[in-house]
């Protein structure tokens, strides 16, 4: 007899001395009745020692409920036999299925264990909850608290029919010919393998799940891939062409070959889903009845705002100084890269929520803040973004033909014909830079070079930015920092370099070193400086952290700048802030994750009973990945179309094209499934009453005590006021003397 046996029979003693409900001869007998031939003695000595132990200890004598752990066969008939007596029990196990019976025991044996299984699964007194275990014993005057953790139960077997819908709509399929989703006899129901969350999801800003798209996208249900990525993200066209893909970077998929083209399948599956959806917007919604709020820029941080206060019922109002929505997507990222027309379309959506916008108003002081408090608004958010170029501060910077990067740009798009540019020299080595170079390049430049700090490796513009540019022609000088601006006969003849030794001090902080014995003199027509830019507004203040002991209310505001902490709150209630004015100069989807942190800050502010966003890691973990199986073929990763240099440097046109259909699904079906459970939330098929769920959800809710309910992932949408807990909570327990039935 095994130790988890033997452990259970002395379990069963100490449940009928405590209950004094079973007596001693009684136990002898069913003991003999439930055991293999030739065991019971074993079991009756260890049933003994159980029996007259608990007999001794009255002080842990459990009144109105009854926990037993280990559902083997002397645990379900315990349990069977104590809620015949109307006592609450508690069944607990570890595993996710209850054990089937050794393959030695006789067929009358086999046959009682499943009679066990039927009648203790749904006996009305019997609770069991699988993937259990004890996490804490105390005493108590009255009995015994028991802390039990319990892995999230993904599917209700109380509500699951076993129609195997979910296996159909799954769009997952493991290496080994399976899926994430398999039967469990008893309890009767579907079991969900998830393992820790899939790497590429972890590492995006706004917590898209390309695993899931991906998977669909796969299986060519490009609908629903789309419908996956508009879940959280609200520009999902834009995203897949300028988003820097962070997920990529840590794809495993990169272990074997290379990394999946997250961010082209992205822009492929938003492409499709429009196609068949192409009245997805509606311009007639009416306005949410929410609290007006005013969100003062729209940029992606704006915009992503607006888009999920909008959802959550509230009245956005979005307040741009230009006269045009977009932000520095519209000002500073080329038409090559991101066509209008694809970002007049999404903004198009975003404002058919039923968000009021407002072009052509600057705010500009604390006083126009004011006014828009008393027009209303419950809530603003600060989300104007980094618009205005920094200054390198040198001799000659005043000079004709020495621009600011977003300023050149930004003429360059509002259609401004530049006077003939000759030799352009960009300064700087990140994005803005590259951007500047490749637009002077269709602009007609005689010549363009980058000159930066930093030595090619360090360059803070990607990696694949750089390469297009170097293929268009520009020419990337590193190691010079510039010194002054010269001029010849009033206009701009050349900039003097000196040698920079060290870009990064001995902590990794930018604090350039320069050789002034080394100069370089590049002769150039035109400068463009892209050393970063600051926000464009000048009555905020960041600072590391504010007291708060020291809040003003905005009608007592003195001072001339709005100081801003560095998780967007100021000391003014009802004001926030967002985007690049928090993080500083940053990219698309970064900016929109801050916007949505700011809306999140708003609705917990002006709606009090909302759940805040969970972000300390849950006590329950998931498991690790699945390895990589040894000898998996190698798949070289489907090459994007571009348009060859010659033809591209000519116009504006969109430089990288969409996959094929056919590329698409070959390299989706790349992908590892690191999560294996791709959580992709749309099979709807799975629960065909959803009040039935919601009243059934409401009434476990109130008996157990607890802040939420485990369900299925598969709702795409719950009823209002619903709250599913499918990512990683865990449901910790704690049992008393009134267990639950």
């Amino acid at each position: 007899m095994g130790v988890k046996m033997m452990a259970n029979i002395i379990m069963l003693g100490f449940m009928a001395a405590v209950t004094k409900l079973v007596t001693y001869d009684g136990l002898k007998k069913a003991v003999a009745t439930s055991v293999p031939k030739g065991t019971e003695e074993k079991n009756l000595a260890g049933l003994e020692r159980g029996y007259h132990s608990a007999r001794s200890k009255t002080c842990m004598t459990l009144n109105k409920g009854i926990l037993i752990i280990g559902a083997t066969p002397q645990g379900l008939q315990a349990a069977l036999t104590l809620a015949q007596f109307g006592r609450k029990v508690t069944l607990i196990d570890r595993d996710s299925e209850i054990d089937k019976p050794p393959r030695r025991w006789r067929d009358k044996a086999k046959r009682w264990h499943r009679h066990l299984l039927t009648q203790s699964s749904y006996h009305p007194l019997i609770q069991l909850n699988t993937e259990t275990e004890v996490k804490g014993l105390e005493e108590g005057k009255n009995g015994v608290r028991v802390k039990l953790l319990q892995r999230p139960q993904w599917v209700l077997p109380h509500l699951c029919v076993d129609c195997e819908k979910c296996l159909l709509a799954c769009p997952v399929d493991l290496s080994g010919g399976g899926k994430p989703l398999f039967p469990v006899t008893f309890p009767t129901t579907m079991a969900i393998d998830k393992r820790k969350e899939a790497p590429c999801r972890s590492a995006c800003p706004i917590d898209m799940n390309p695993q899931g798209y991906v998977a669909l996208i796969a299986q060519g249900r490009f609908e629903e891939a789309y419908d996956l990525i508009r879940d959280k993200n609200p520009l999902p066209g834009i995203c897949g062409r300028i988003c820097h893909h962070p997920c990529e970077a840590v794809c495993r998929r990169q272990e074997i070959d290379e990394p999946i083209a997250i961010c082209a399948l992205k822009r492929f599956a938003a492409e499709e889903g429009k196609k068949k959806r192409k009245n997805l917007s509606d311009p007639g919604a009416s306005l949410p009845q929410g609290p007006r709020v005013a969100i003062i820029g729209s940029g992606p941080a704006g915009l992503t705002a607006a888009h999920d206060l909008a959802k959550a019922g509230f009245r956005p109002t979005i307040i741009e100084a230009e006269d045009k929505p977009g932000g520095l997507m519209r000002q500073a990222i080329a038409p090559f890269r991101l066509p209008r027309e694809i970002l007049e379309e999404e903004i198009a959506e975003i404002l058919d929520m039923g968000i009021d916008l407002r072009l052509n108003t600057p705010i500009q002081s604390l006083k126009e803040l004011k006014k828009l408090k008393a027009q209303g608004f419950k809530a603003i958010l600060l989300a104007t973004g980094a618009s205005k170029d920094l200054l390198l501060n040198i001799p000659g910077e005043d000079l004709e033909r020495v621009y600011g990067c977003v300023s050149f740009l930004k003429g360059l798009w509002n259609g401004s014909k530049p006077s003939p540019l000759g030799r352009v020299l960009v300064i700087g080595g990140g994005n803005a830079a590259v951007e500047a170079a490749r637009a002077s390049v269709r602009s007609g430049a005689r010549a363009v070079s980058m000159v930066c700090l930093e030595k090619r490796g360090e360059m803070p513009a990607w990696d694949f930015e750089i390469e297009e540019a170097l293929k268009e022609g520009v020419k990337i000088i590193n190691g010079l920092g510039p010194k002054q601006f010269i001029k010849k006969d009033r206009r701009l003849y050349a900039i003097e370099f000196k040698r920079c030794t060290a870009v990064f001090d001995e902590k990794g902080v930018f604090n350039p070193q320069y050789d002034e014995t080394v100069l370089t003199t590049i002769e150039a027509d035109t400068a463009i400086v892209a050393i970063g830019q600051t926000p464009g507004i000048s009555f905020f203040q960041k600072e590391k952290g504010l007291s708060q002991g020291k809040e003003s209310s905005l009608e007592r505001a003195d001072s001339v700048q709005i100081k801003i902490a560095r998780n967007g709150t100021t000391y003014i209630p009802g004001i926030y802030a967002s985007g690049d004015m928090v993080s500083g100069p940053s990219t698309v989807v970064e900016a929109m994750a801050s916007g949505r942190r700011g809306a999140q800050m708003i609705i917990r502010a002006l709606k009090p009973g909302e759940e805040p966003v969970m972000e300390d890691e849950p006590e329950f973990s998931r498991r690790e990945y699945v390895p990589i199986p040894q000898g998996m073929p190698k798949q070289k990763r489907r090459p994007l179309p571009h348009r060859t240099v010659s033809e591209r440097i000519k116009d504006n046109g969109e430089v990288v094209g969409p996959f094929p259909v056919k590329e698409a699904l070959k390299e989706a079906s790349r992908c590892l499934q690191c999560g294996v459970c791709s959580e992709e939330l749309r099979l709807r098929s799975l629960f065909i009453l959803i009040e039935l769920l919601w009243q059934m959800e409401h009434r476990w809710t109130q008996s157990l005590n607890l802040p939420t309910l485990c369900t299925c992932p598969t709702l795409a949408r719950a009823p209002p006021g619903l709250r599913l807990c499918w990512l990683d909570a865990p449901q910790l327990w704690t049992l008393c003397q009134g267990l639950p039935s």
